[in-house]
C-alpha cells in the first residue's frame, strides 16, 4: 500500500483517504450512542424500578442520544472535518460526562445503586470518547508549527 504525505507531515495510507483516529472515534461514538439511545427508548418503561430512572427521563435521554448519534455520524462522514467541528465534538462529550456525574452526585433523580453504577459507567465511556476525540483532534489539526 502506498502512503502519501499530508501538510502536517503525517502519512496516511492512500486506500483510506479519510482515515484518522478522530474519524474512527467519532463513528464509534455514533454507533455506541445510537445503541444506548435505542436501549433507553426500548426499555424506558422498565428503567424506573431497577435504575431509578423515571420513564420521561429515559425517553428524553434516549431521543437526545439518537439525535446526537446522527450528528456524530454526519460529522464522522464529512469529507473534511474542520477544527471547529472536532473541537465541538470533544467539548460537548466532556460536558455530557460532567452532566452525568452531576446527576449521580446531586440526587436530582432517585437513582438506585444499580442506576448510579450504570450512570458512572456512562461517565467513564463518554469521558473516554471525549479524551480520544481530543487526541484525534490534536493529531488531525496540528500545524507545521506544532509538528
Amino acid at each position: 500500500m502506498t502512503a502519501v504525505s499530508t501538510v502536517s507531515g503525517t502519512t496516511r495510507p492512500t486506500g483510506f483517504p479519510g482515515f484518522s483516529l478522530f474519524r474512527i472515534v467519532v463513528l464509534s461514538d455514533a454507533c455506541s450512542t445510537a445503541v444506548f439511545g435505542l436501549a433507553l427508548l426500548g426499555g424506558a418503561l422498565f428503567a424506573d424500578e431497577p435504575l431509578g430512572l423515571p420513564t420521561a427521563w429515559a425517553v428524553s435521554f434516549g431521543a437526545a442520544m439518537l439525535v446526537g448519534a446522527l450528528i456524530l455520524a454526519v460529522i464522522g462522514t464529512r469529507p473534511r472535518i474542520v477544527p471547529a467541528l472536532s473541537t465541538t465534538t470533544w467539548a460537548l462529550n466532556s460536558l455530557c460526562a460532567l452532566g452525568l456525574l452531576v446527576l449521580v452526585v446531586t440526587d436530582v433523580m432517585p437513582l438506585t445503586t444499580v442506576g448510579k453504577v450504570v450512570m458512572l459507567a456512562g461517565v467513564a465511556i463518554v469521558a473516554s470518547f471525549a479524551s480520544m476525540q481530543y487526541v484525534g483532534h490534536r493529531l488531525e489539526h496540528r500545524t507545521a508549527r506544532d509538528a
